[in-house]
């Protein structure tokens, strides 16, 4: 299942290595994989999700969980807010 989306996913240039063109060790941060709260997981497969922030670029699309995005927001920071 990863192969066959892998081959249809959109990566788009502020993505990490090797996915687009932002480099871990110059623009360092966390990826989907850091539980983002707008990473929508597939119930295929936990590896691949949909972003729904509308502030990213990946939002609607196909993601792999380190593809990245400048706009992580965690979990976690959510469930902190609502105690």
């Amino acid at each position: 299942m990863h192969e066959h989306l892998h081959q249809i996913v959109i990566c788009l240039d502020q993505d990490f290595e090797p996915f687009g063109q932002r480099s871990r060790q110059d623009d360092w941060g966390p990826d989907c994989s850091c539980s983002c709260k707008h990473f929508q997981k597939l119930k295929i497969s936990g590896d691949w999700g949909i972003c729904s922030n509308k502030k990213s670029p990946r939002v609607s699309l196909l993601t792999f969980e380190h593809q990245g995005c400048k706009h992580f927001e965690s979990e976690e920071d959510e469930s902190r807010r609502n105690d």
